[in-house]
Order: C-alpha cells, then sequence, then structure tokens
C-alpha cells in the first residue's frame, strides 16, 4: 500500500513538471550562420617559355609528362617565330629637318630609282622635245618620211644613297620623319610603318636614307634599328608592333637636295 502511495505521488510530480515546462517553454530562433572561408583559390599563370622549360625539365628527368619531346621543340620554334621586337629605340636628333615643307616640294611624278655610276640615283625624269615635229615636217619634202620628233632625257638628282652601305658600329640619330624613299621614288615618312604592315617580309618596299633596304612585316626580333641581317645582308623590316619603320640609322645617312 505504501509503495503504491509512492507510485501515485511521483507521476504526480512528473505531470506537474511537464506541465510547467510546456507553459514556461522559450522559442528558440535559428540564425544563418556565415561560413567560415578556409582560403581562396587563386589561379596562376605561367607564360610559355617557363612551361616550356619545366616540360624539358620533365622529360630530362624521366617524369611522367603528357607531352613528347617533339612536340615541345616545335612551340618552343612557335615562340620564336612570334617574338617581337625587345631593343626597338627610337632616337631622334637634338635638331631635325622640316621635313613637311620638304614634302611638298617633292615631285609627284616621274620620278624614278635607278643605279647609275656606282650609286642608287633618285630623279625626276623628264622628256622634252628638242624640235616639235611639225616643224620637222614643214622643212622636209612631201615624199619624205615620217620624222620622229627629237628628245633628250633630262634627270634632276634628288638623291643618291649607297649601293653597298656600310654598318657602323653605332647607330645614328634621325634628323627627318622623312627616311627614305619607295621603290616608286615617293618620300616615306618613318610614321607610315602601319600602311605597309601588310606586305610580305620578304617584299622590298624601298630604301633608307642610308642606303639599306627596307622589306615588309617581320615578326622576329631586331635590333633597336628594326633591323636584322638575311645571309649576312642587313635590311631594315616593318614591325608587326611598331608604328614606325626604323629607331636610328646603322649606316650614314645621305642629305637629299635640296634639304
Amino acid at each position: 500500500m505504501v509503495v503504491m502511495l509512492f507510485l501515485l505521488l511521483g507521476i504526480s510530480l512528473t505531470v506537474s513538471q511537464d506541465r510547467n515546462d510546456a507553459s514556461g517553454t522559450e522559442s528558440i530562433q535559428f540564425s544563418k550562420a556565415t561560413p567560415e572561408i578556409i582560403g581562396v583559390y587563386e589561379e596562376k599563370t605561367t607564360d610559355r617559355p617557363s612551361l616550356i622549360a619545366r616540360l624539358k625539365a620533365a622529360i630530362a628527368n624521366n617524369e611522367s609528362v603528357i607531352v613528347s619531346e617533339d612536340s615541345v621543340n616545335e612551340l618552343e620554334d612557335d615562340i620564336a617565330v612570334g617574338e617581337t621586337d625587345s631593343t626597338f629605340t627610337l632616337l631622334k636628333c637634338n635638331e631635325t629637318k622640316d621635313a613637311i615643307t620638304y614634302a611638298r616640294n617633292w615631285p609627284r611624278e616621274q620620278v624614278e630609282v635607278s643605279e647609275v655610276e656606282g650609286v642608287r640615283l633618285i630623279a625626276q625624269v623628264e622628256v622634252v622635245e628638242l624640235l616639235p615635229t611639225e616643224n620637222l615636217l614643214a622643212t622636209s619634202s612631201v615624199s619624205s618620211p615620217a620624222i620622229p620628233p627629237l628628245t633628250e632625257t633630262i634627270k634632276m638628282e634628288l638623291a643618291r644613297l649607297p649601293l653597298l652601305p656600310q654598318k657602323l658600329s653605332s647607330p645614328t640619330c634621325l634628323d627627318s620623319e622623312i627616311i627614305g624613299v619607295n621603290l616608286a621614288g615617293e618620300l616615306m615618312f618613318n610614321s607610315d610603318a602601319i600602311a605597309y604592315r601588310s606586305r610580305p617580309a620578304l617584299e622590298l618596299i624601298g630604301y633608307a636614307r642610308d642606303g639599306f633596304p627596307i622589306y615588309g612585316s617581320h615578326t622576329g626580333v631586331t635590333d633597336e634599328c628594326g633591323g636584322y641581317e638575311v645571309a649576312g645582308q642587313y635590311r631594315y623590316s616593318v614591325g608587326s608592333d611598331r608604328t614606325q619603320f626604323i629607331g636610328c640609322y646603322y649606316g650614314e645617312p645621305q642629305s637629299f637636295i635640296g634639304e
């Protein structure tokens, strides 16, 4: 009987405690926690020459790589072809000539570039009649055949450039924006280079003031003047990433007549 009383008392206390807990229950709010940033992924880029060096080292150490040695060599050749000028320097003289005024007086037609007496002659060529044809016919008999007019070719010299220019030990500054003439005898301004970028590397465009030839667009490495050698022969070129033909002269520049 006593045991039963204790059991009833325990049950009564338990029910009372549950009711109190139910009436005094606090609401729990769940907040969205901000995740902790452990680390940030940073994409690393490797330049192609460094990549080639690493691949070659891996091949030499017999490491497992997914490219062959031939493929690495081809990649290196592509870079060599695509290298751009790294030493090009625009070297202007302290005093420069008035290129604009001189260009206005340059002949617009009948200018030729030819080899005469061991030099490259740039001259305006004009053919003149010494005696008009109608005068010859008037003084000749009717039965005489037609007499061609007597003419003379006059060359007005504009410039002389060396046929075999010699490369100097150090470059010479640019004293004018006019750096040479093209094959048609037109003046070449240094800033005209962009207009010639479509010309292939083996196409001769003209001649610089020092006599060295200027060729089409070249994508390889050049010296500070924008030139390079082919089979031991020096030449200037149109740079694929330059706005000027040349940065300086590696030969002795020649003045044009009347400058």
